[in-house]
């Protein structure tokens, strides 16, 4: 090993947790497991509309994304799963669904919106 070579740590998982997310309640799996559903067009134009919406019932965001009942399941689950959006019962009719994005789903997009426009929670 020359002098010019970091010491890098034995548990890169740990040192990431340790100095990425420190005290808060997350782990590195989680949040790049949150990171992943993001990476889906479909996925985030779908947690953006809420953020952008409010609660949206499930026909409706079914529609915006031109998705199936079928496939929907399979858009909509990794983002329930990652706590990026949540599903709630709809007022008039328990068997329907309507969906709403939660704080870390919020923060996400408020945190792309800084980073891409310069804007911050404030703003649209």
């Amino acid at each position: 090993m020359t002098s010019d070579e970091a010491q890098l740590p034995k548990d890169p998982v740990a040192y990431v947790e340790n100095n990425l997310l420190g005290k808060s309640f997350d782990t590195l799996e989680s949040h790049t497991a949150r990171k992943s559903a993001l990476g889906d067009t479909t996925r985030y134009a779908i947690v953006y509309l809420l953020a952008e919406y409010g609660e949206l019932p499930k026909s409706q965001l079914m529609a915006a994304a031109d998705c199936t009942s079928n496939n929907f399941t399979e858009v909509i689950t990794p983002l329930v799963e990652t706590n990026l959006i949540e599903q709630i019962p709809t007022p008039a009719d328990n068997d329907a669904k309507d969906y709403r994005i939660t704080t870390l789903g919020q923060q996400a997009i408020q945190h792309d919106k800084h980073q891409i426009n310069g804007t911050h929670s404030s703003q649209k």
